[in-house]
């Protein structure tokens, strides 16, 4: 998908996530979190390498964390359904 604008790119990166198995969105903000972990012991610097998972309890805890998020996304989308079938 190309994106020309801005709305295009929100669109995307949208489409992306709800493809995206929440097992794979997991292991993802895991890697996100020990990267930025390196650039900040690195002190903002390059010369880093990508940090390997070595704590499987760290990798449960980030794809519990992604769970109930998506769990409060489905609460909020039944609440606003639930609004609109009371007004």
């Amino acid at each position: 998908m190309v994106c020309q604008t801005i709305d295009d790119l929100v669109h995307a990166v949208e489409k992306s996530y709800h493809d995206l198995s929440s097992k794979m969105l997991g292991k993802t903000f895991g890697t996100l979190q020990r990267v930025v972990q390196a650039v900040v012991e690195a002190n903002g610097n390059n010369g880093y390498k990508i940090p390997r998972s070595k704590d499987k309890d760290d990798d449960m805890a980030n794809l519990e964390q992604l769970d109930r998020r998506i769990e409060e996304s489905r609460l909020d989308e039944l609440s606003e359904l639930v609004n609109i079938i009371a007004v």
